[in-house]
C-alpha cells in the first residue's frame, strides 16, 4: 500500500493545493459577504421638496470605510460632506414624477447597491410641504426646553437654517450666527430678542423683528457631566454664563468645547444647517453641549472632538414627538387642556424623562408610550398630526417602531430585500454584481452603521447561488478525478 499512498501524494496534491488555490478567489469569505450600503431614503415614497438631503453609510465586513457612490437619474452626484460615518448629499430634484437614486459600494470582489424609487411632486415657492417636529434644548446646562418640540410647517425652498431662525424668531429670540442662513450656515449664539447689535463676536445678527423676549436661564450643571467636564476640558466654569455671558448662549459658553449641534431623526448630520433639507414626519432637536457632543450622543459627529460619548444616548425622537402633540393640544384648547390629572401626570413625566441625560431606551419609550395613552385617554390623540410622505394625506397618530422611534407615514428607513444572483437591479433591493459598483466608479470613502444595523436592513452582500453552484461543482469533478487516478495508479503498481 505504501507505493499507492506516496505515488497519490505525488500525483494529486499537488494538484488538489492548485486547485483550491484558483477556486479561493471565487468561495465568497465572511468579509466578502457583509459589503454594505444602505441611504437615508425610503422607496415608492413621495418627495414634495424640490432638495432633499440624504446620507449614505459603506462598509465592508470587517467595518471599515470603503468606496461609495450615489447617482440621481443615472447622473453621479457629488458628496457635500463626508466624515468618519457617513456621506451626505443634497439632491435637486427636476423632473416630476418618478426620480430614481441608486446607491453602491464593493469590496473584496463583492458589490451591493440599493435602488428607491421617489416620486416628485413639485410645489409652488413657499408652500407648505409638510411639518416637522423642532426643539431647542438646553438639558446639559440643567435648563430644560429654550423651545419646546412643537409641529412646524416646512416650506418649499426653505433649509432647516431658515426654519431653525423662523422658529427662534417666532419664540421671541435672537441669534448670531455665521456663514449666511442660505449658505455654511453655523449657530454661534441663541440670545436674548431685545438683542440689536448688528455683530458679537464675529458673528451675524437674526433679530426677531418684534417684541423680544429673555432667556432668563438659571444654569445649573448636572452633576453627571462636572466630573468629565473638569478632566477633558482646557477651560470650564460653571459660573461663567451668570459673569460673562448672560443674555446670550452658546460658542465657549461655560467650557472651550461648547455650542449649538443639531440631530435629525435621532441622526447628527455632518452637513452645515444650510445644507439640511426636511421633510415630513423629521424630527429635528437643537441640542446645547458643552464637551463637543460627547454629553448628548454625537462625539462622532465632529472632527477634532472627544473620541467617545459620556454615556449612552437613547432615541428620545419618539418621546419629543409625543410632547409636540402634547404642546399642540396645550395650543388648540388653552394650557387648561392639559391640567386633566392623567395627562398633566403623563406630560410632566415625560419632560422629566426627556431632560435626563443618561435616559435609558427602555424608560424613554416608557415615558412615551404613557403619554400617547393619556393624549388618547383624554380624546386628543391625532391633534396636528404630519402628513404621509407617502401620500400626503393626514395620518392620525405617529405609530412607532418597537425602538420607540416615531414612525409617520413612510420614514427614513432602509428598503429591505434580497440579494439577487443575476445582479440585476431591482426596486428597493439589494443587488450584487462582482464587478464592482456601478461602471467601477471608485466613488468617494465614507463609513457607515454597524454591520448589524446593515444586516437588519437586508443590505448584506451574499454570496450568489451561481458562485457556490459553479465552486460546488468543481470540488466534485475534482473527487472524482482523483478517486479514478487512485484506482488507475493501484492497477499500474
Amino acid at each position: 500500500m505504501a507505493p499507492i499512498v506516496k505515488g497519490f501524494i505525488q500525483r494529486f496534491v499537488p494538484l488538489f493545493l492548485l486547485l483550491l488555490l484558483l477556486l479561493g478567489g471565487s468561495i465568497p469569505t465572511k468579509a466578502e459577504a457583509a459589503v454594505s450600503v444602505r441611504a437615508s431614503l425610503t422607496d415608492g415614497s413621495v418627495q414634495r421638496g424640490r432638495k432633499r438631503t440624504v446620507e449614505v453609510w459603506a462598509r465592508d465586513g470587517a467595518g471599515r470605510k470603503i468606496a461609495s457612490r450615489l447617482t440621481l437619474n443615472g447622473k453621479e452626484m457629488p458628496s457635500a460632506w463626508e466624515d468618519e460615518e457617513k456621506a451626505s448629499y443634497v439632491l435637486a430634484f427636476d423632473r416630476e414624477g418618478e426620480n430614481i437614486v441608486v446607491v453602491s459600494a464593493g469590496a473584496g470582489g463583492q458589490a451591493v447597491s440599493a435602488t428607491y424609487r421617489l416620486q416628485y411632486r413639485k410645489a409652488r415657492q413657499g408652500e407648505v410641504i409638510g411639518q416637522a417636529v423642532v426643539a431647542v434644548e438646553l438639558f446639559t446646562i440643567g435648563c430644560g426646553y429654550l423651545v419646546e418640540p412643537a409641529f412646524t410647517d416646512i416650506r418649499e425652498g426653505e433649509n432647516g437654517a431658515e426654519l431653525l431662525l423662523r422658529v427662534l424668531h417666532d419664540s421671541g429670540y435672537a441669534a448670531y450666527y455665521g456663514g449666511t442662513p442660505r449658505s455654511s450656515f453655523y449657530l454661534g449664539y441663541i440670545a436674548d430678542g431685545d438683542k440689536t447689535a448688528p455683530r458679537f463676536n464675529a458673528y451675524t445678527l437674526s433679530g426677531t423683528g418684534g417684541v423680544g423676549r429673555p432667556l432668563a436661564l438659571t444654569p445649573a450643571i448636572p452633576p453627571l457631566l462636572v466630573p468629565n467636564l473638569q478632566r477633558d476640558m482646557s477651560f470650564y466654569d460653571p459660573l461663567d454664563y451668570e459673569k460673562n455671558w448672560a443674555g446670550t448662549v452658546g460658542e465657549f459658553v461655560f467650557t472651550d468645547q461648547s455650542g449649538w449641534m443639531y440631530a435629525v431623526n435621532g441622526r447628527f448630520p455632518n452637513v452645515s444647517l444650510s445644507d439640511c433639507y426636511l421633510s415630513d414626519g423629521d424630527v429635528i432637536r437643537m441640542q446645547f453641549t458643552l464637551a463637543c457632543g460627547a454629553d448628548i450622543g454625537g462625539s462622532g459627529a465632529l472632527r477634532g472632538g472627544l473620541s467617545a460619548d459620556y454615556y449612552p444616548a437613547a432615541d428620545k425622537e419618539g418621546l419629543t414627538a409625543a410632547l409636540a402633540r402634547a404642546t399642540a393640544v396645550a395650543r388648540a384648547g388653552g394650557s387648561g387642556r392639559l391640567e386633566e390629572p392623567r395627562l398633566a401626570a403623563a406630560y410632566s413625566a415625560a419632560v422629566a424623562a426627556a431632560q435626563k441625560l443618561d435616559l435609558t431606551q427602555r424608560e424613554a419609550d416608557a415615558a412615551r408610550e404613557d403619554l400617547e395613552a393619556a393624549l388618547s385617554a383624554s380624546g386628543e390623540p391625532t391633534v396636528m398630526p404630519p402628513l404621509s410622505r407617502t401620500t400626503g394625506e393626514p395620518t392620525g397618530a405617529p405609530k412607532t417602531s418597537a425602538a420607540g422611534e416615531p414612525v409617520t407615514g413612510t420614514t427614513d428607513s432602509l428598503s429591505t430585500g434580497e440579494t439577487t444572483a443575476a445582479g440585476t437591479t431591482e426596486t428597493g433591493r439589494v443587488t450584487e454584481d462582482a464587478a464592482g459598483p456601478e461602471s467601477g466608479a471608485a466613488g468617494t470613502l465614507m463609513t457607515g452603521a454597524t454591520p448589524a444595523a446593515a444586516e437588519d436592513a437586508g443590505l448584506k452582500a451574499k454570496p450568489t447561488a451561481a458562485g457556490t453552484g459553479v465552486c460546488m461543482t468543481a470540488l466534485a469533478l475534482l473527487a472524482a478525478f482523483m478517486i479514478v487516478r487512485v484506482i488507475q495508479g493501484k492497477r499500474e503498481d
